[in-house]
């Protein structure tokens, strides 16, 4: 019988989570019947909505569904998941999972050519599909607008930010809680202003640089800094709630804003959501994003946790704001299972490429796909070595045997630094990869400073 390890809640917190509340079990996989497939998860989702589920949904002594994951078909008896297939799925913190083919929040998961698999946890994921439908559809960025955005270093802040300035915002202000994640949101992200909420007055930060007042908040934090959106709205401005994280350790009923009065009399709009109401606009989303990715306009940094067993520091970690970007947990993976890869495309697919461009496919080892540091393709009589301490420089006889552009699409379908490798020749000339302008993949939390902005 197959086995996996999951998170367990053991016990409930009474304020803040800790990472002691968690254990690691190993628990007995059913067999797949007709309809199921087998997948072990390659990248896990830790999010803030977490803690809400810690207080009640969540069972004790039990794995921890609810949580997004993508992962590779290891067994399957269902035409729609064959072996080898990428699958996003809902199925939560585990390491492999049996479920049914035709669930709910399980779909294979269609590539994007130079996009990095974590993007699609990220700003391809719930957190940017979050950000899309809250500026697009909730309140509507229109041309002009002065937007505010709480938590603006977050996995939702970091996409919207850009969206914003994307649909034509004139301003875009933000809050976080560290300096160096100021420093990041304004040189990277392209804020106007951000400011550190635990050194400085939100209502303050506002009223200096509002202007005449602001058109349209994005709000996951709820408590004082929405009071502060609220005193420095301008009349019909609008206001989306997404979350409320100020008010999850707390254990009680959300607490209304104290100048609750003032959406009355400015005339308010304010509308909460859940990105589970706006799942039909995630292709619309990803057309309008894509490109934007690909040429650079849109930067998606992620927090990467390394290894299974952390997961719970992870998500801990999450909930006091360790991350810069999406928080998304690696989970350890064997380096014999393969993917296979377009060498024209770059789409990754089982058995064909999935974007159908008849190119032919090489096998790519699913721990290259989702690690940069490690490159190792199997194919027949083709095998470059592996380019350890991130120098990815191929032999000379591997440059003689294959054709450039193969190894230059594939280096390109796994690894976000080289998607913007201006040419083949860096990619057998130099001993180090081209310099990257966009922060990816960090273990630990991202300092805006080191990427020679600030």
């Amino acid at each position: 019988m197959a086995k996996a390890h999951a998170v367990h809640l053991v016990r409930r917190p009474n304020g803040a989570a800790t990472t002691d509340q968690f254990e690691i079990a190993e628990l007995d996989l059913a067999p797949v019947e007709d309809g199921q497939a087998l997948v072990r998860n390659l990248l896990l989702s830790v999010d803030p909505y977490m803690r809400q589920l810690m207080s009640e949904a969540w069972p004790l002594n039990a794995p921890l569904g609810m949580g997004r994951a993508i992962g590779v078909v290891e067994q399957s008896r269902s035409p729609r998941l064959p072996e080898g297939a990428l699958v996003v799925h809902n199925g939560g913190l585990q390491t492999h999972i049996v479920f049914d083919a035709d669930d709910v929040g399980v779909r294979p998961l269609v590539t994007h050519e130079g996009v990095a698999l974590e993007s699609y946890l990220s700003m391809l994921g719930g957190t940017g599909l979050t950000a899309y439908a809250g500026l697009t559809k909730v309140f509507g960025v229109t041309k002009g607008d002065v937007v505010f955005l709480t938590s603006i270093a977050g996995g939702v802040g970091v996409a919207a930010a850009q969206i914003a300035r994307q649909l034509g915002s004139a301003k875009v202000l933000g809050t976080t809680s560290a300096d160096a994640k100021c420093r990041f949101a304004v040189n990277v992200l392209g804020a106007d202003r951000a400011a550190n909420w635990k050194t400085a007055a939100v209502s303050d930060f506002l009223a200096e640089y509002a202007g005449e007042g602001l058109s349209a908040t994005l709000d996951g934090v709820g408590g004082g800094q929405l009071e502060a959106a609220i005193d420095a709205s301008a009349r019909h401005a609008r206001i989306a709630l997404v979350g409320g994280i100020s008010h999850y350790d707390t254990g009680k009923p959300w607490v209304p804003p104290k100048n609750f009065e003032d959406i009355h009399f400015k005339a308010l709009t304010v509308r909460g959501y859940a990105v589970r109401d706006y799942l039909d606009l995630r292709e619309e989303a990803e057309d309008f994003l894509v490109p934007l990715m690909r040429s650079g306009a849109i930067v998606d940094p992620v927090t990467v946790t390394e290894g299974f067993a952390e997961a719970p520091a992870a998500l801990v970690g999450v909930l006091q704001g360790a991350n810069t970007g999406k928080a998304i947990v690696r989970s350890a993976i064997s380096s014999e299972a393969s993917l296979r890869a377009c060498c024209r495309c770059r789409s990754l697919g089982a058995t064909s490429c999935a974007r159908s461009c008849r190119s032919p496919l090489l096998e790519v080892s699913a721990a290259a796909a989702v690690r940069p540091s490690i490159l190792w393709w199997t194919a027949p009589r083709r095998r470059p070595r592996c380019c350890p301490a991130r120098q990815y420089r191929l032999t000379s006889a591997t440059a003689s045997s294959t054709p450039a552009s193969c190894y230059s699409s594939m280096l390109r379908a796994i690894c976000p630094i080289w998607r913007s490798a201006p040419s083949v020749t860096n990619l057998f000339g130099g001993s180090h990869p081209p310099s990257r302008s966009t922060p990816v993949r960090r273990g630990k939390e991202y300092d805006a400073a080191e990427t020679g902005k600030s």
